[in-house]
């Protein structure tokens, strides 16, 4: 099932490109392309499984057993979905590059909503900077193309958590990541997000990250 807000994703996938960021516009068609509510729904599944495998204090390799859902997340296509979402959500300052700062808001948001204990707030901290210093470059700063290598680079990480903790249970949890978006977001309830829902579903995200960065910066920030 195709979701019908392509003219907001096809903007969002050109502002990289507009940037100087991306080579061509191929990216962003080839993303256009692919781009289902299945894939929204992966993708949220995919970012929620990083936090959870960020948390984990168990050795990413002390398993030979490995999800191999992750090779659908990693596709290009996938990876230029969820790295343009991430940009629109985080970059603050719209610089079209990451900082530290910015990228920690959006584990650190997840971390909270699944009300995590500290010990793996601190452990998601640690694991996401040690992620963030690796792929970022001499400028500090991710770049998209350097956020789509971190997503595709720390995916057996994912691979592992969800062999260990979810196994067999990736088709059922996708499909109900995609129904709590559309239970929150699809406001007509024709199963679909429109172009007007899924702006305000990017929106809401953007309006809740900055409230995070507030908390994280402490009293009197802005």
């Amino acid at each position: 099932m195709k979701t019908t807000h392509t003219l907001a994703l096809l903007l969002s996938s050109l502002i990289p490109v507009a940037c100087g960021q991306v080579p061509t516009s191929s990216d962003a068609t080839q993303a256009l392309a692919a781009y289902s509510s299945s894939d929204e729904g992966a993708n949220e599944l995919f970012l929620d499984d990083l936090t959870e495998a960020s948390a984990s204090t168990d050795s990413d390799d002390d398993t030979d057993v490995i999800d191999d859902s992750v090779k659908k997340d990693i596709e290009p296509g996938r990876l230029q979905q969820m790295a343009d979402r991430l940009f629109t959500e985080l970059d603050e300052d719209a610089s079209g590059g990451l900082s530290l700062e910015e990228f920690l808001v959006g584990p650190e948001k997840r971390a909270e909503d699944k009300n995590l204990p500290d010990e793996a707030k601190a452990k998601i901290t640690e694991k996401v900077t040690a992620d963030f210093t690796k792929y970022a470059g001499a400028d500090a700063a991710l770049s998209i193309d350097e956020l789509k290598t971190l997503l595709k680079e720390v995916a057996p990480r994912i691979g592992h958590h969800r062999a260990k903790k979810h196994k067999g249970e990736h088709e059922g949890r996708v499909k109900q990541s995609w129904a709590d978006i559309t239970a929150k977001y699809d406001s007509n309830k024709d199963g679909q997000l429109s172009q007007t829902e899924f702006e305000a579903m990017k929106a809401d995200h953007k309006s809740k990250h900055k409230e995070m960065r507030q908390k994280m910066r402490g009293p009197g920030s802005r």
